[in-house]
């Protein structure tokens, strides 16, 4: 990484942001007018979702290129876009059997 301590310090936000959202307290270490500068400026709270984000759009691609979402495990073009298909397929499957925590 470019700049670790910023790494950590982004990682820090968004585990204090969890917390704050689960407890809403006023002892919480992070503000609203943190939450909000960080708001303001983009900052991505979750970003699992960013991440499907992306790679659901890359899987959109690939359906209008080949007509299908059957995405080889090593498709050289987008690395791991079939192991995220796998994923999301394992994960339907959970789903379907009541499976829904997470994990």
């Amino acid at each position: 990484a470019e700049n670790p301590s910023l790494g950590s310090w982004v990682n820090s936000q968004r585990k204090l942001y969890k917390k704050f959202q689960n407890d809403n307290t006023s002892c919480s270490i992070i503000t609203k007018e943190q939450i909000q500068l960080l708001n303001n400026i983009g900052f991505e709270w979750y970003i699992h979702i960013s991440a499907w984000n992306i790679h659901y759009e890359e899987l959109v691609s690939y359906v209008k290129k080949f007509g299908d979402a059957r995405v080889p495990n090593r498709f050289a073009d987008i690395p791991f876009l079939g192991s995220w298909v796998s994923c999301q397929r394992r994960n339907y499957k959970k789903f379907q059997n009541g499976n829904t925590s997470c994990g």
